[in-house]
């Protein structure tokens, strides 16, 4: 039911996307999450990955024996992600690490990754923008302004609390294009 609801989606709404990583690495997503409004509810979707790696020193929550079984994320993003992704406006908290990492971790399995066409809403280039008396871009700092939970350690909620902030934005500040 929740993925059905991304087929209804108006073009350029924004979906989120957070990562965790094992460790420092940047190819190692242990976890990749999804999150879109539709309907006026928040949706989203998170799956795990099995990394190059059993060094689990960064993650929040995620262990290897919980992704032991898991696909390698490039199959993760081929099959599951990439597919959800027929909408071109990715929102992301502090995109370009996110990014990074994504294509790290993509490239690990030795294709190149070739998805480049993403037009990119940074939650901390807006926030910066649109609230300059916030003191700091911090995600929680954000969040807390807009009055919107999130639970720093899960990906999932990451993901849902950037799409409603980067939503609070839009409606706040009304403009053609972010």
């Amino acid at each position: 039911e929740t993925l059905d609801t991304l087929n209804n989606l108006k073009p350029n709404t924004t979906i989120a996307l957070s990562v965790d990583l094992a460790n420092e690495n940047l190819n190692s997503i242990c976890c990749i999450a999804v999150a879109w409004i539709s309907g006026g509810n928040v949706r989203g979707i998170y799956y795990d990955a099995k990394p190059p790696t059993d060094d689990f020193s960064a993650s929040r929550k995620v262990t290897a024996v919980m992704v032991q079984d898991s696909d390698t994320f490039d199959v993760v993003w081929d099959r599951d992600i990439r597919p959800l992704l027929r909408h071109p406006t990715l929102s992301a908290y502090k995109s370009e690490p996110l990014f990074l990492s994504i294509k790290a971790s993509y490239e690990q399995s030795g294709k190149t990754f070739a998805d480049n066409d993403f037009f990119v809403r940074d939650l901390s280039i807006l926030a910066r923008t649109y609230l300059p008396n916030l003191g700091n871009d911090s995600l929680l700092s954000i969040t807390h302004k807009m009055d919107i939970n999130v639970d720093l350690d899960s990906c999932l909620s990451r993901a849902m609390a950037c799409v409603c902030a980067v939503d609070w934005i839009q409606s706040a500040y009304p403009v053609n294009d972010y």
